[in-house]
């Protein structure tokens, strides 16, 4: 019951890094950084973004470079999944090894219990080191405006505005 709890913490914990993807970083062609902005709205040919309580404007024309941060697909479930497996299996193989031991340590409990316990005991470590492993592994989007025109690149603030789930990176840096 207590590898349950925890586990079910570390999942928990790993979906907090999808509150990050409301966060950006804006540059400007004179390497002016905007950091840790939420995007407000667009009007015009201007972009209002809040940081720290106040809004500021910034002159669309004057965008280079737009970071979504931590915005990459979570992988959380699929190191979850392969760390339950994994775990689950590397300590099922030991487990049975370890009940035909040859040095009798386990003689007195049955070949069945060890290995049960021993496979739950992979299952949980693997599933919570897969699940904070999956969960570290977020990656930044990167938008560059250097190549784009003024109504390109309004476009491109709307289409962020509108949806920022369904919005595609024109850049495949990654950090």
């Amino acid at each position: 019951m207590q590898t349950g709890k925890i586990l079910l913490l570390f999942i928990l914990l790993s979906s907090v890094s999808f509150t990050l993807s409301n966060l950006w970083e804006i540059r400007t062609i004179d390497d002016q950084p905007y950091a840790n902005v939420i995007l407000n709205r667009l009007s015009a040919d201007t972009l209002f973004v809040n940081s720290q309580g106040q809004t500021l404007p910034i002159f669309v024309n004057n965008i280079s470079l737009m970071i979504r941060k931590g915005s990459g697909r979570s992988r959380a479930l699929p190191g979850m999944m392969i760390g339950l497996f994994g775990g689950g299996i590397i300590s099922n193989v030991i487990s049975r090894s370890l009940a035909r031991g040859q040095d009798g340590l386990y003689d007195d409990v049955p070949d069945g219990v060890n290995i049960f316990f021993g496979t739950l005991l992979g299952i949980t470590i693997g599933g919570i080191a897969g699940t904070a492993i999956g969960a570290s592994l977020n990656s930044d989007k990167y938008y560059d405006l250097t190549t784009r025109k003024g109504h390109q690149k309004i476009e491109l603030i709307r289409q962020l505005l509108d949806d920022k789930s369904s919005a595609r990176p024109t850049s495949d840096r990654q950090s």
